[in-house]
């Protein structure tokens, strides 16, 4: 196995640096007329670089950290809501990342995985195109304006469910030796 060149502590470290720069831009780009989806975008670039950053540090207690901050971060955000086709292209990405990880033979987790990815997929698409989709007309809120969108919806997120068992499971199969070499 290779070593890694930096110690595990000084991810955090960098993850946390990160999310610092990412944080004081946002704050210099709310004072601008820059738009809410450009903030959303930011966000996304922050969280796509820090989190890989900070999962390479783990079990570092400042790895560990940085993700618990980022994931309490992930909710102060309340201005910013993510257009279905920001929403449609990450999950492509998630999903092309998934199969791949299951040509690689990751097992039974990848696959839950990529079923995740695949019914989160369907569920942006069918919400980004939903003037094709969505009937407006009710007034108990928005209905699917076929049967067949209804199925498809209910189907994609049973589907979708998928995904954060896969993702744990995943997380199981990484840290596991780690912690088992870590403590003999």
């Amino acid at each position: 196995m290779k070593e890694r060149i930096l110690p595990r502590w000084l991810y955090g470290v960098i993850a946390l640096a990160v999310s610092v720069c990412s944080w004081l831009l946002l704050l210099a780009l709310s004072r601008s007329s820059f738009s809410v989806e450009g903030h959303a975008w930011v966000v996304a670039a922050w969280y796509a670089i820090a989190i890989p950053v900070a999962f390479r540090g783990i079990p570092s207690w400042t790895s560990v950290a940085i993700l618990f901050l980022l994931a309490l971060l992930l909710y102060s955000w309340p201005d910013i809501v993510i257009s279905p086709l920001f929403q449609t292209v990450a999950w492509l990405v998630i999903a092309g990342a998934s199969s791949m990880l299951v040509r690689r033979g990751a097992g039974v987790p990848a696959l839950l995985l990529l079923i995740g990815s695949i019914g989160g997929v369907v569920m942006a698409a069918l919400y980004a195109f939903g003037r094709f989709t969505l009937n407006y007309m009710v007034l108990d809120g928005p209905a699917w304006a076929h049967w067949s969108f209804e199925a498809l919806a209910h189907t994609a997120g049973v589907a979708a469910v998928c995904f954060p068992i896969g993702v744990v499971w995943m997380a199981l199969r990484y840290v596991r030796p780690h912690l088992t070499n870590r403590s003999s």
